[in-house]
């Protein structure tokens, strides 16, 4: 049985400096996923961990998010 968890977070209160900094982390996971998509779409075996061929800040438990959710994409189309 599988058991998922959600939170609800209301940014309301938040800073123009937290928004911004969320606003850059949600536009760099985009743009890793699309990264992700592309190396991944040409082949058969598709791998929910990250390469080290991409550059980013991240770490590796967002980059293997990341990865793990273009695979989800690639699999659905």
């Amino acid at each position: 049985m599988k058991i998922i968890r959600t939170s609800s977070l209301s940014l309301q209160n938040s800073t123009k400096y937290k928004l911004n900094q969320l606003d850059l982390i949600l536009t760099e996971y985009k743009r890793l996923v699309n990264e992700y998509i592309n190396l991944y779409k040409d082949n058969k075996i598709l791998l929910n961990r990250p390469t080290d061929k991409l550059e980013t800040w991240f770490s590796v438990r967002l980059m293997r998010k990341a990865a793990t959710q273009a695979v989800r994409i690639i699999k659905s189309c």
